[in-house]
């Protein structure tokens, strides 16, 4: 895991992504190792902080009493994409 400064007071508004993937301990592991995020909890699901972002890694699941026509699950096809990230820091080469 990354250690680096408390930054829990600077947080005014947080808001987390929610990533549902078929394997979560290799996202886990692209975050943590290739963009620097801290994990805050390995497991099913997965949390972890990168600067200001905060991004929950889990397998899907569903539906719930309150949706019960929603069902979160990863692509069937690892070229699709139901998410885009954009990341902006002092530290990108662009």
């Amino acid at each position: 895991m990354s250690t680096g400064p408390d930054q829990s007071a600077e947080l005014k508004f947080v808001v987390t992504n929610t990533l549902i993937v078929g394997d979560i301990q290799r996202s886990v592991a692209f975050y943590r190792d290739v963009l620097g995020a801290t994990v805050l909890r390995q497991g099913e699901p997965a949390f972890l902080r990168l600067d200001n972002i905060w991004l929950t890694i889990d397998g899907g699941g569903g539906p719930t009493d309150d949706k019960p026509e929603v069902v979160a699950a990863p692509p069937r096809d690892p070229c699709d994409g139901a998410a885009v990230l954009h990341a902006r820091s002092g530290w990108l080469p662009y």
